[in-house]
């Protein structure tokens, strides 16, 4: 959030179910935002849509993916103090999405481990590990991590009777 509106928000006293309100829109309108930005530089990647937006929240509108990864470029802190915040509401469902989609953002930006190099030993002794910011779990990238979740897939239902 910018500080001005944060700064606007403290200052300002509104009944708890509205500040409640205002909050879920706002993270709402981040959550979306990235979850567009997401389908469009991994478009194949499974699909976890979060819940439908607040009434009143419209996302960010993105083109193609190089307005994606810019959007995600230019608000990544803003996402993770978005994070944050659905966690203080109690929001389970959006801390989990926007892990989700943050992913790719953090499998472009944190720095590259050579394969076969576990995260301990990637920084010199006197560093400490990377860690993804979102989950505090030493960083592998994807390029050297099994392609095996820890849940199972999704099985397609069928059709055919």
């Amino acid at each position: 959030m910018h500080d001005l509106v944060r700064r606007y928000a403290a200052d300002t006293t509104l009944p708890e179910h509205v500040r409640e309100a205002a909050l879920t829109r706002v993270v709402d309108f981040h959550l979306h935002t990235a979850h567009a930005a997401d389908r469009l530089l991994d478009p194949h990647r499974a699909l976890l849509s979060p819940k439908p937006p607040a009434p009143g929240v419209h996302p960010h509108p993105l083109p193609d993916p190089t307005a994606a990864l810019a959007r995600l470029e230019a608000e990544h802190a803003t996402l993770l103090a978005t994070q944050r915040t659905a966690a203080i509401l109690g929001h389970h469902h959006t801390v989990r999405h926007l892990a989700w989609n943050l992913r790719i953002w953090h499998d472009l930006h944190l720095p590259h481990i050579p394969a076969g190099v576990t995260p301990s030993h990637a920084s010199s002794s006197s560093a400490p590990p990377v860690r993804c910011p979102t989950t505090r779990r030493p960083h592998v990238p994807a390029s050297t991590r099994s392609r095996r979740r820890p849940w199972p897939s999704p099985t397609p239902t069928s059709t055919a009777g």
